[in-house]
This record gives structure tokens, C-alpha cells and sequence, in this order.
């Protein structure tokens, strides 16, 4: 399949994927995010004739389990539409995003990973610290994280 991941901004098409794939059956402002307009944002889509296939975001946001002399930021919001899974369009839009932060001196990442999805980031060398944890009305999640 031809695509390709692209910065976007967090726009109205870009809020509606992030709400149909993780935030379904919610409020729609459920899907809009504090900081998604800040400049230190960065929002990724995989896109195939102005389709989004996938998406993620890295919001600027230390973790009191890391050290305030990295520049960290959180990954939050990464999706890939059912129709298209298992083609790596995940891997991909990882590949990229991360690529791009590295070139931005962005040292480390981290993410509270679904229950579901640890694995797809342990996979691309994602650690994980603790034990599973609750986010209420989303579900069990583990705090996961990568140097780059």
C-alpha cells in the first residue's frame, strides 16, 4: 500500500479519527487534548489520497519517573484504523515520528500503553516501569518509555 506519514496539524479531520479509534462512544471534546495547538506539539498521520490511516501525537511533558534533564515528551493518541492493521503502517508512522524527534534532540519518550498494545511497543524498543494501572473510562495501561 502507497502512503505516507506527514506532520499535520490537530484539525478537524485529525480529532475525528483520534475519536472514532480511542475515544468511541464518549463526548467527541473527549478526543481534544490540552496542548494539542501548542508549537511544541507534534501531530503525525499516515495518509493515502488525503485517507488517514493512522495517526499519533508527542506532547512536551516530563515524568516524574525520568530525570528533568531529558527532554521528554509524551507520545499519546497513536491509532491505526482497523481496515488497515497488520500492513505496518503502525510501525511506520513510529519510524518516522521518532526519526523526526531525534532530529529535533528529543531524548526520550514515554507513553501510558494500552493493555492491548504493550507488546507493539516493547517490540520497537520501549521498556516498560510498573505495574498496570487504571485510566478511567479507557482502561488498563502501563508506563512505557525509549531513549532515542
Amino acid at each position: 500500500m502507497n502512503f505516507s506519514v506527514d506532520q499535520v496539524d490537530a484539525d478537524k479531520r485529525f480529532i475525528n479519527f483520534r475519536h472514532r479509534w480511542l475515544r468511541d462512544g464518549r463526548p467527541r471534546e473527549t478526543a481534544i487534548f490540552d496542548g494539542d495547538s501548542s508549537k511544541e506539539t507534534y501531530h503525525f498521520a499516515a495518509l493515502s489520497n488525503r485517507n488517514i490511516l493512522g495517526i499519533v501525537s508527542y506532547f512536551r511533558k516530563n515524568n516524574e519517573h525520568f530525570p528533568d534533564d531529558h527532554k521528554s515528551y509524551q507520545l499519546r493518541s497513536m491509532a491505526v484504523d482497523s481496515m488497515y492493521r497488520k500492513q505496518k503502517i503502525g510501525k511506520r508512522i513510529l519510524d518516522d515520528s521518532l526519526a523526526f524527534l531525534q532530529s529535533k534532540e528529543i531524548d526520550l519518550i514515554w507513553c501510558n500503553a494500552r493493555q492491548e498494545s504493550w507488546r507493539f511497543y516493547q517490540q520497537y524498543g520501549f521498556k516498560s516501569i510498573g505495574d498496570y494501572f487504571l485510566i478511567p473510562d479507557v482502561g488498563q495501561h502501563i508506563l512505557m518509555y525509549k531513549y532515542l
